[in-house]
């Protein structure tokens, strides 16, 4: 068996959504033909604690028991970066916190949608999946009882997909 394509750790304090990114990701995947695996671990998430999701994606079968390390980090809360798993030597980490994107999300008024902010970014970064697909999936698992939040979700989306691309003037992107 292969090593997945994108290893992916999700880490954030418990209701920040790192359950539900892991959830849209791997949907969004599987509808692009990607083979997924994710797993959850809650540890005292109903108090505040640490949520934790992990995230394998490949074109191929994979072996999860099979995956030694993580080539991407989204970290949704500051004290997660204290518990870091096994990286790649090419991981790319992505800090919320680090790289402000709590301001993003206030400033939009709906700061509970922080993941989508995160998940724009990533998917930018990564091209792990096709953005209409993630888009498709969020409408699904928002269904008609929580169409209210979906503007929101999908404008933080599109911000950390923009946050992602180079300016004007600047050949790097400004992650």
């Amino acid at each position: 068996m292969s090593t997945a394509r994108y290893r992916i750790w999700i880490a954030g304090q418990g209701g920040q959504g790192c359950s539900f990114l892991s959830q849209l990701i791997c949907q969004a995947a599987y509808l692009d033909g990607l083979h997924v695996s994710a797993r959850n671990d809650m540890q005292w998430a109903i108090r505040g604690g640490q949520t934790v999701s992990w995230v394998f994606l490949n074109d191929t079968p994979f072996s999860p028991a099979a995956q030694q390390d993580f080539n991407w980090v989204l970290l949704l809360h500051p004290t997660a970066r204290a518990d870091l798993p096994p990286l790649a030597p090419e991981a790319c980490i992505l800090d919320a916190y680090a790289l402000k994107l709590y301001e993003h999300a206030n400033a939009l008024g709906f700061a509970q949608g922080l993941n989508m902010l995160l998940l724009g970014l990533f998917l930018a970064c990564s091209h792990a999946c096709r953005t209409d697909a993630v888009i498709w999936q969020l409408r699904q698992i928002l269904g008609k009882e929580q169409v209210s939040v979906l503007p929101y979700n999908l404008a933080l989306l599109e911000q950390g997909l923009e946050l992602a691309q180079p300016a004007a003037n600047d050949p790097e992107p400004t992650v």
